[in-house]
């Protein structure tokens, strides 16, 4: 089974941990997040740094990339005769 703890609106489920349910992606869980690391010890890092973020260029809405269950399937066996 693949973890991909975001659900189809962007909000962190509780795959992501109780404290982290429902928190956005791209606004409050980042803090949350870096805030519980804080409190474990285990931040190593937090630096700010700006990029460019992959944005829809229909909606101009972010773009989320999420895991999910996929298959592939072999055409070598008719792809000559598919492509005739």
């Amino acid at each position: 089974p693949i973890l991909s703890p975001v659900d189809n609106a962007g909000r962190l489920t509780s795959e992501a941990g109780e404290e982290f349910e429902g928190l956005n992606v791209l606004g409050d869980a980042n803090e949350a997040i870096i805030a519980a690391l804080e409190r474990e010890g285990a931040l190593l890092l937090e630096e700010l740094y700006e990029h460019k973020y992959p944005y829809d260029w229909r909606t101009k809405k972010p773009t989320i990339f999420r895991a999910t269950e996929q298959w592939f399937a072999s055409v070598d066996g008719f792809k000559k005769d598919a492509l005739e």
